[in-house]
Order: structure tokens, then C-alpha cells, then sequence
């Protein structure tokens, strides 16, 4: 196991010997390959490698993880493995099986990997040069356009929604037909309506994502009802259709909601294969009176169910913390009580350990000294939080060493009922080095 200013090397001498295997890129280019935490925006003119850089990132992730770019360092890797490692980086000279078992951390399955693009074209160049680089592996890469992308995903899934997996894709033309059929179907005449205007009206509605609400808002059949009564039907035609089909969508997760959608329209329950159907409710079909669907939940109402809950919580905890108390450990002597040192401290410094998610280093004045002290309570208290608190401490615990730190001590904590570590504190303040017996 490394200290931390041998972890540090680790991980620069492997970011040296990863970056040698993209040696042929330019600077900028290697440092976007180069980088795995978090998003990455690449700005660059056409003919500027952009396609070359998305390769040999998507190689490196999948042949390396997160070695390059991570402060992570195996517990596994020893001094030897740091020498050769140093020495790979410098020359690049030595065993290259165990170079790349070094640097590999968390490597990518090629499955969990997705290569967008705009074009197919631009999507076949970059399967076949993904394919030139990785072998067969690369084959399981989710590289395509957008429209390829979706349109797998609803071939393996869209099953779940009631459809089928051999659904049709249709392009202009075939939307334009049946626009066209539509129209006919509903009597409107075409020269008033041209069938490409109505499409472009469609894909607009559909490109803003737009609610059946305000579908009728936009149309305001309260205005036309005088100059175009035939008009108002069409757009509450529509409405009940869609209103008829949420019915089917809620139901499975709000059944009453649907329910009432169903007694508003005088409907009987309509089967799951029916959704997008644009004849759900009949022509001369008399629906029943309108109602509100949801009462609006005034503030106070709000409040005083979340202070019932928070209630409810906090009795469950408390219930579950008198059900889960550990058994009384074997006795002790008092001479064994007499040898545990417990002083009252002073918390002068803490900061966080780098690297781990749950330790601190404090800095402690225990009256007898300062010492550091090592506490695994990152996720329960801020460094801020810490400075000035006094504390229990065990001062005669056998040292340890944790993260390159000598850790002289142990700060007492308690667990509450959520598993959260609190400290033991005196009721009021005292000396440091007060003993505690």
C-alpha cells in the first residue's frame, strides 16, 4: 500500500504512460482523449480531427476507464509497481501486459458507450474506423445518428408500451398521404387547407412539445363558434379524443383519476391497445357533465400533511432505534475500564483527506499535547462545523497510520436511529485534558 505522496506519483506516471499510446496527437487533442470525469466540450473547425479525437477517447475508455484522469489508486499497487510504472512513462520501455494492468481502472463495457453523430454517413465513417482500431469489440458501440439511436431503443422496448416492434417508419411523402386522407375523411376542403401547410403545422405543434390545453387556447373555438361552427367541432373532436386517450394512459398509476375522465366522457373502460386512436368517443356521442378533476390543496392543507409526516418519520425512527440496540458487550474489569485515557479536547483544525469521501484530518488539543487524529466522519460533519467543538477523545489508543497520516487517538461518537455519527460532547464547557471516568 502507497502513502499519498506515493499515490501522487502513481497516478502522474500513469497519465504518462497512458498518454504515450496517443503520442501521434497533437497537444489539445491528447488532452481531450485524455480526459474521463465529467463532460467535455470540444470546439474546432472542420478537417481539425474532431472525429479522430471522439475515436481514440472512446479507445481509451474502454482500454483504461478512468486511469487517466482519476486520483484513484488500487490498494493492490505496490512500490515495485510504481518504479516500473515511472519507468514505462520515461522511456516506454517494459512489460506492456503489465503496464496496461496498471493503468486500466474501471474500463468501459463498449455496450455502455453512445457515439451520436448528425449524418449516416458521418456514423458509417466512424463505426469503420472504431472498427479498424478496437477489432470486433466495436461492434457493440452504440455509434449512429439520433434517428438511429431512438429508433433502436423503441425497436427493443416499444413492446412494453402495447406496440409492436415491426411498426413503420413514414417519410414525407407517406405523412403527406395521409394528411390528405384525413382531410377527406373529415370533409375539409383542400384548397383551404393545402395538406402541406396542415403537415407543417403538425410538425411545429410537435417540435414545441405542445399540450392538448394549449391546442385549444391557440385555436379559441369561444371566438370562432360565430363565423365557423364547423371549425369548433373539428377542435373539440380533438380535445375529447385526447382527453379519451389520457384516460387509457393514466390509469395503470392514477386509476380513480381515470375513472372520472371516464364518467365525464360516458365511457366504459377502453383496453390498453386502443391508445392513439382518434375515434375513442363516437360522433353524436352524448358525453355527461364536466367537472373539475383535481380540487386545488390550499397552502395550510400542504403544511400540516408534511408536518404529519416528518411526525410519522421521526416516531418510526425513534421506534426502530429501541428495536435495534446492540447487546451489552462481555464485562470488563474496572482495572481494564481504568487504563482507556478519555480527556476532553478541543478541536483546533479539520480539514478533509484526499481522496476519500469519508475521513478528516483533525488537528486536537488534548491538554496533554496536539495531536491529528483520523475520524471516518466526512459524511456527518463539515470541516467548518468541527473547528472549536470540544469533544471526548480516547488519548492512549494505540497509533495508526491512515492515508499517510498518523492518527493518535479516537473521537467518541454515538449513532442515532438514521445511522448518523454524533459527537459526545460535555454539557458545558471545560479544560482540555479534562478526564472523563
Amino acid at each position: 500500500m502507497l502513502d499519498q505522496e506515493q499515490e501522487l506519483r502513481f497516478s502522474k506516471a500513469r497519465r504518462g504512460a497512458i498518454a504515450r499510446e496517443f503520442a501521434h496527437l497533437n497537444p489539445e487533442q491528447q488532452r481531450a482523449v485524455l480526459a474521463t470525469e465529467g463532460p467535455l466540450l470540444l470546439l474546432a473547425g472542420a478537417g481539425s480531427g474532431k472525429t479522430t479525437v471522439l475515436i481514440h477517447r472512446i479507445a481509451n475508455l474502454m482500454k483504461y476507464g478512468r486511469g487517466s484522469d482519476s486520483p484513484e489508486v488500487p490498494e493492490r499497487v505496490t512500490e515495485d509497481d510504481l518504479r516500473f510504472l515511472e519507468e514505462y512513462a520515461a522511456s516506454g520501455a517494459g512489460d506492456r501486459a503489465r503496464q496496461e494492468a496498471l493503468c486500466r481502472l474501471e474500463p468501459a463495457a463498449p455496450w455502455t458507450i453512445l457515439a451520436i453523430t448528425f449524418t449516416n454517413k458521418a456514423a458509417g465513417e466512424l463505426k469503420e474506423r472504431l472498427e479498424r482500431m478496437l477489432g470486433p469489440a466495436a461492434n457493440d458501440i452504440w455509434a449512429s445518428t439520433f434517428h438511429s439511436a431512438c429508433v433502436r431503443i423503441l425497436r427493443r422496448d416499444i413492446e412494453k408500451l402495447g406496440f409492436s416492434s415491426s411498426f413503420t417508419i413514414y417519410d414525407t411523402d407517406d405523412s403527406l398521404r395521409v394528411v390528405k386522407d384525413c382531410l377527406k375523411d373529415l370533409n375539409i376542403d383542400e384548397k383551404q387547407f393545402p395538406p402541406r401547410s396542415v403537415l407543417g403545422y403538425i410538425s411545429r405543434a410537435k417540435d414545441a412539445m405542445k399540450l392538448a390545453e394549449e391546442y385549444l387556447a391557440d385555436c379559441e373555438p369561444w371566438k370562432l363558434v360565430k363565423t365557423d361552427p364547423e371549425r369548433v367541432k373539428t377542435i373539440l373532436n380533438i380535445a375529447l379524443q385526447i382527453t379519451a386517450n389520457l384516460s387509457i394512459v393514466v390509469e395503470p398509476f392514477m386509476p380513480f383519476t381515470a375513472a372520472k375522465l371516464l364518467a365525464m366522457l360516458r365511457l366504459e373502460p377502453l383496453d390498453w391497445e386502443r391508445i392513439g386512436a382518434t375515434d375513442l368517443v363516437a360522433a353524436g356521442h352524448r358525453i355527461g357533465t364536466p367537472e373539475l378533476l383535481f380540487e386545488k390543496i390550499e397552502d395550510d392543507v400542504i403544511q400540516a400533511q408534511l408536518d404529519k409526516l416528518a411526525a410519522t418519520k421521526e416516531a418510526n425512527l425513534a421506534a426502530e432505534s429501541s428495536q435495534n440496540i446492540d447487546p451489552q458487550k462481555d464485562s470488563i474489569s474496572f482495572d481494564d475500564f481504568q487504563r482507556m485515557d478519555i480527556r476532553v479536547s478541543t478541536i483546533l483544525a479539520a480539514e478533509k483527506v484526499a481522496k476519500t469521501k469519508k475521513l478528516l484530518k483533525l488537528t486536537v488539543d488534548t491538554g496533554i499535547d496536539r495531536r491529528e487524529i483520523v475520524s471516518g466522519i466526512a459524511e456527518h460533519y463539515t470541516p467548518e462545523e468541527l473547528v472549536g467543538r470540544q469533544v471526548l477523545v480516547l488519548v492512549n489508543l494505540e497509533p495508526r497510520t491512515l492515508k499517510g497520516i498518523e492518527s493518535r487517538g479516537m473521537i467518541l461518537m454515538g449513532e442515532d436511529a438514521a445511522g448518523k455519527l454524533v459527537l459526545l460532547e460535555p454539557a458545558a464547557p471545560v479544560n482540555s485534558g479534562a478526564v472523563v471516568g
